[in-house]
């Protein structure tokens, strides 16, 4: 977890710095501050919209909550740690953050033809992507 918090900022940006998954709840219920969404926008070098549908939102209300400073809602919240947390992984099994985020930008056929970022705003594509991650890591490509 220490790479997808560096992913949304630090501690710093989080204003915790959670160590247990008591932590993550609370954090994620209180609403995660904008400046973890700048972060990993910065990080990631995401557009508006991919970021919108990451959160789930309209472009417009992620130019909203930028612009405003406004905390993040749960639900929001919760869906940018989910992507944090496959980027880290990601940065995990291929050994580099740039790699890893590459992987995951890049259309895929055995995902329908989709990147698996985009797989990321539904938990079970999630899932999909990690167990995929998984299989690479330990050589099982089919």
């Amino acid at each position: 977890m220490k790479r997808a918090i560096s992913i949304l900022g630090g501690a710093k940006a989080l204003g915790l710095n959670p160590s247990t998954p008591r932590d993550w709840i609370y954090i994620v219920r209180k609403g995660f501050p904008t400046a973890t969404l700048i972060s990993f926008a910065s990080r990631t070098g995401m557009t508006n919209i991919e970021l919108a549908q990451i959160l789930g939102v309209s472009v417009r209300v992620l130019a909203s909550r930028r612009s405003k400073k406004t905390s993040l809602t749960s639900y929001e919240s919760e869906r940018l740690l989910r992507a944090a947390t496959v980027i880290a992984r990601a940065h995990e099994v291929f050994g580099n953050y740039a790699k890893g985020l590459a992987w995951l930008q890049e259309q895929k056929t055995s995902f329908g033809g989709t990147t698996p970022m985009s797989l990321v705003d539904t938990e079970p594509g999630t899932e999909l992507v990690l167990d995929f991650l998984g299989r690479i890591e330990h050589g099982i490509f089919a």
